[in-house]
């Protein structure tokens, strides 16, 4: 019988357990990817909420799921399905809701996409997703501009300049 040192059952045990996480969080976020195809869930996912109804108690609040998504992208940067799922739910919560993606701008959204998509370039699902959720968010931005009437450009370029620097990075 073969003897195992303590140190390769750890690194073994590790590799299975990481592999586990990875499936789990890829399971996870396409759980959330489907939950955002409901304009009221996507936004309480995305930007959080409070909840003081009369039916629920005062201490139930539902928190932001943005920074589990970020962080699921910057931890498994090489998986290409957490990468999809990520990107197809940031399109998701984009869509039809400007607050979303603003929120997904101030979150340092806009570099994790374009990473994604460059770091899995012939990954045609990841190119797909990563472009939805790009033109999503640049769109409602746009659209919210428009919309409240006021003189946001500055806010538009700035918004422009967050996709613009990254990509002028990724090319170089």
């Amino acid at each position: 019988a073969k003897k195992y040192t303590k140190q390769k059952i750890n690194i073994t045990h590790c590799v299975k357990f990481n592999g586990r996480k990875q499936r789990l969080a890829a399971a996870t976020l396409g759980l959330v990817r489907n939950l955002c195809g409901n304009d009221e869930i996507k936004t309480n996912l995305c930007l959080g909420s409070s909840s003081n109804s009369v039916d629920s108690p005062a201490s139930v609040a539902a928190f932001s799921a943005l920074p589990y998504i970020f962080q699921a992208m910057k931890v498994y940067s090489e998986t290409a399905i957490i990468q999809e799922h990520a990107c197809g739910t940031l399109a998701a919560m984009a869509l039809r809701r400007p607050a979303n993606a603003r929120a997904i701008i101030d979150g340092d959204g806009a570099r994790l996409i374009l990473t994604a998509m460059k770091r899995h370039e012939a990954n045609v699902s990841v190119q797909r997703q990563g472009a939805l959720a790009v033109r999503n968010i640049v769109s409602r931005l746009l659209m919210g501009v428009h919309d409240s009437g006021n003189n946001s450009n500055l806010t538009v370029a700035t918004d422009s300049t967050a996709f613009g620097s990254e990509v002028t990075s990724i090319r170089e």
